[in-house]
C-alpha cells in the first residue's frame, strides 16, 4: 500500500538515513580505534580521536535533527502523528524500491549501532581498569598511614609514621 505522493520528501529522508548510516559507520571506526589506542596507551591518539568523535557527533546530531524535519513533513503530508512514522510503518509503505532501500539501511543501522554499543561497554571497561591503576600507583606514590606498624610509647598506632614514595608537603 502506497500512502506516499511525494516522492521527494522520501527520497530526502531515505538520503539522511544514509548519510546517517555513513556517520555512525566512522563513529564505530573511530570507536574500534580508540579501543586500540587504550590497549597501546597512545594518549596523543586517543585525544585525537576523542576530539574526531565529537565533531562527528555533532555532525550526528545536526542529522538526526533535519531527519525529523524530513519525518514531521511526512507525517503532515499522511496526517499522521510524526511519532507514528517510524520505519517499520515506511518500510511496510513505501512503494517496493524504496522500501527495499530502507530496509536495507535499517538493517546497516540496527548492526553498526549494536557493534558500536559493544566497543563503547569495552572501551568503557579498559578506562575504568586504567583509572583503578592510576588510583593505585597514586596511593603507592602519595603518603599513607601505615596503619598498624608503627605503635608510640603507649601503644597507640604512631599517626606520624607514614609510608610512601613522594613526600606530598615538598
Amino acid at each position: 500500500m502506497d500512502v506516499f505522493t511525494n516522492n521527494s520528501l522520501t527520497n530526502d529522508l531515505l538520503s539522511f538515513l544514509s548519510i546517517e548510516k555513513s556517520a555512525y559507520s566512522e563513529m564505530l571506526s573511530l570507536s574500534l580505534a580508540k579501543k586500540d589506542m587504550m590497549i597501546k596507551d597512545d594518549l596523543a591518539g586517543i585525544n585525537n580521536t576523542t576530539a574526531k568523535e565529537n565533531k562527528l557527533y555533532n555532525r550526528i546530531k545536526n542529522l538526526e535533527d533535519r531527519r525529523v524535519e524530513e519525518t514531521e513533513k511526512i507525517a503532515k503530508e499522511v496526517g499522521m502523528k510524526p511519532e507514528e512514522i517510524t520505519l517499520d510503518f515506511l518500510i511496510g509503505n513505501l512503494p517496493k524500491q524504496d522500501s527495499d532501500r530502507l530496509s536495507k539501511i535499517k538493517t546497516d543501522l540496527v548492526s553498526i549501532l549494536d557493534k558500536l554499543n559493544r566497543s563503547n561497554e569495552i572501551n568503557k571497561v579498559l578506562i575504568a581498569a586504567q583509572l583503578d591503576y592510576i588510583e593505585f600507583c597514586r596511593e603507592l606514590m602519595i603518603e599513607r598511614d601505615n596503619i598498624g606498624n608503627n605503635y608510640d610509647n603507649c601503644g597507640y598506632v604512631d599517626k606520624s609514621a607514614r609510608a610512601g614514595v613522594i613526600d606530598q608537603t615538598v
